[in-house]
């Protein structure tokens, strides 16, 4: 089916649900293409691009049809680039940018995680953080790569991470890409904006200061206190006397950073071969029960199921 002969997607649409007999051949033609170009479609689901997801999130093709016939096609959307469709425009790269980081698979199991029927409510915080990191996955840092900004964030925080770069090295950096890369280029222009881009990952972690000796974390009642209560040690680097008439923030001797279990237990229930092993403990076949092979064959685990039956009773409790 050429683009020419494509204005069936606008003009065979009426919103009061008569569409006309070519747009429901077409569209149903449209739904077979997109889900047989995209493996594992039935599970995963395919990008709707209904007026209001525009391309945005993954549907399966029973809500994608729902929403077609309700919604319409978004404005434009002549060239099937997100279901199987090359732009026309679009020369074809030699080489695929191959994304050791499984960040795109990453994204496309947490948007299945999040995806939902009910389509009429607003967003969540969380959903909505996911849709700009969906969007920043997809757009090329300029015209003239395949490179998706949130890869190349992603992969420059890789490096701070790796060589433990301090904020000014990176924003220095940054600023050394501003200048060379083409212009209208996407690159974030500073660590606070990387930050942010990536924050819809949602893989907190909270620092809290803590005494130089280890004697103590300043947490909770204790998060206002000054000095260690065991060795009296002070909280904070004494500030020399030259500096004693500017205003800035204390810097503690010691930090500790808390990385809480919720956010990541939610993030390996995300991905689906994940998620199998971690219900394993519940769901999975021993082939000799005799033998442990797994730590919830072993006495502590049975006697806590004991003890808490109902929370036993659910697969996901870990």
């Amino acid at each position: 089916m050429s683009v020419e002969d494509r204005s069936w997607m606008y003009d065979g649409w009426n919103d009061n649900g008569r569409h006309s007999s070519d747009w429901v051949r077409n569209t149903n033609a449209f739904l077979d293409q997109a889900f047989n170009s995209v493996s594992n479609s039935e599970k995963l689901g395919v990008v709707c691009p209904c007026s209001d997801c525009r391309n945005r999130v993954r549907r399966r093709r029973d809500v994608m049809s729902m929403h077609l016939c309700k919604r319409g096609f978004m404005p434009g959307y002549f060239t099937w680039t997100e279901h199987g469709q090359r732009p026309i425009s679009q020369p074809t790269m030699d080489y695929a940018y191959d994304t050791a980081d499984g960040l795109d698979q990453m994204l496309a199991d947490w948007g299945d995680a999040m995806q939902t029927d009910s389509v009429e409510h607003e967003p969540t915080a969380d959903a909505k953080a996911f849709y700009a990191l969906l969007e920043a996955s997809k757009e090329p840092l300029h015209s003239y790569t395949s490179v998706a900004l949130q890869i190349a964030v992603a992969r420059l925080m890789a490096v701070k991470s790796q060589y433990n770069l301090p904020v000014e090295c990176i924003n220095k950096l940054l600023d050394l890409f501003g200048d060379v890369l083409p212009q209208n280029h996407k690159m974030s222009k500073s660590l606070y904006e990387c930050q942010c881009l990536l924050r819809g990952l949602k893989m907190p972690y909270i620092k809290i200061d803590a005494c130089t000796n280890n004697c103590m974390i300043y947490y909770k009642e204790d998060k206002n206190k000054d000095k260690c209560d065991f060795c009296g040690e002070s909280r904070y680097v004494v500030t020399e006397p030259a500096h004693q008439g500017h205003k800035r923030k204390p810097i503690p001797h010691k930090v500790l950073c808390y990385l809480p279990l919720i956010p990541r237990l939610q993030r390996l229930f995300m991905e689906p071969n994940t998620a199998k092993h971690m219900r394993w403990h519940k769901e999975g076949r021993r082939a000799n029960p005799n033998v442990m092979v797994h730590p919830s064959d072993a006495e502590a685990w049975t006697h806590f199921n004991t003890s808490c039956p109902e929370f036993a009773m659910d697969p996901r409790n870990v």
